[in-house]
């Protein structure tokens, strides 16, 4: 069942208000990029995003590994996270904490079976509320198929170094002989 609660404390969003989103098109989902901890909820985000300069927590929802869903600012604000100008003005972001190690800080795939089960239950109350189609860029699919891409090409890349390797050692032999 989803759980959807204001933040502990009250937030630096809270203090600097922010202009209104005119519409909402579309969802943005991605990792909080920090390590998975139980300790990390809307109040941590904020102070991390101040700590990068910005008023206070750009997502507009948290999900907390235990599946609580925290608002880090008005979902009916515009949020100054993302790249494209035009997707802050009409994106609602949410942030799943998680998504790097804690040993290497490489990107990991760490969402719960709560987090998971909260984020498809956001999205659904979302678009019922707004009671239109949205949008929804899903970027803890995207984080993990990235690592593993990468991975790919740089096993693939070894296997034909290691060729070639054999390659001129098998030359360099048949020279001799």
């Amino acid at each position: 069942m989803l759980t959807i609660r204001p933040a502990v404390c009250r937030l630096r969003v809270d203090t600097f208000p922010t202009r209104e989103r005119l519409s909402t098109t579309g969802l943005n989902i991605s990792y909080t990029n920090t390590v998975p901890d139980n300790r990390i909820d809307a109040h941590a985000m904020d102070y991390f995003d101040a700590c990068k300069g910005y008023l206070g927590c750009t997502f507009h929802y948290v999900i907390r590994l235990d599946g609580v869903v925290e608002i880090g600012r008005n979902p009916k604000t515009l949020s100054s996270r993302g790249r494209s100008a035009t997707r802050r003005h009409d994106t609602i972001f949410i942030g799943v904490v998680g998504g790097l190690n804690f040993e290497d800080g490489k990107r990991i795939d760490s969402i719960t079976d709560a987090q998971r089960e909260a984020v498809a239950e956001l999205e659904q109350a979302i678009a019922d509320t707004l009671n239109t189609p949205l949008d929804v860029i899903d970027f803890t699919i995207e984080w993990t198929r990235r690592e593993e891409a990468e991975a790919d090409n740089a096993a693939e890349e070894k296997e034909r170094e290691l060729e070639e390797h054999l390659n001129r050692t098998g030359q360099a032999a048949d020279q001799l002989c």
